[in-house]
């Protein structure tokens, strides 16, 4: 297995809002030529593991599997690259929602190494956050430490759409989930 170099995670989570169109800089990455292409066999391969892994943490937990969702895998996709263009993390939401939502949360990485060992990788690191050892309030510094988990295990979230794309040998994902 591939050694990961680098991991950086952040999460959010949003309450209620509207769909909100596409940014132009989430468009753009559509085409963009930095982001190297996978095939689709590839991208529902890694799908598949991902879904499982979250899936498998939230039975362990008590928690309703989750439903993926193509059109947010899709957004989540779009997202992806565009974080892999730019060379930077940063969250899109609402603007990467692209179902009417109540309630939605956003879980992005990168990190290096295989695609299927980073995704991997990165979905050990936000389980690993564990839950708040005590009230966290939203925004709170000790939400920030466990916000990954908290959207992993959030039983108000039923859907999930998951995109990545790949550059410089560095995986990108990005989770968007939904009620």
């Amino acid at each position: 297995m591939a050694r990961i170099l680098v991991v950086r995670l952040i999460w959010t989570l949003v309450g209620l809002g509207l769909v909100a169109s596409v940014p132009p800089s989430l468009a753009a990455a559509r085409t963009s030529q930095s982001a190297a292409h996978l095939s689709g066999k590839k991208v529902r391969k890694l799908r598949k593991e991902l879904l499982h892994l979250i899936n498998a943490g939230r039975a362990q937990r008590g928690i309703p599997k989750l439903t993926l969702s193509r059109k947010e895998s899709s957004c989540a996709a779009a997202h992806s690259r565009a974080m892999a263009a730019q060379g930077s993390i940063f969250h899109g939401i609402p603007g990467d929602i692209c179902i009417a939502f109540a309630v939605a949360g956003e879980n992005i990485g990168e990190a290096s190494g295989t695609p299927l060992a980073a995704v991997r990788y990165i979905n050990h690191e936000m389980w690993a956050e564990g839950p708040c050892p005590r009230a966290c309030p939203a925004g709170s510094a000790l939400w920030m430490l466990h916000g990954h988990y908290l959207n992993l295990t959030n039983g108000a979230f039923h859907r999930v759409g998951l995109g990545f794309a790949i550059a410089s040998g560095v995986t990108w994902l990005t989770e968007v989930f939904t009620n």
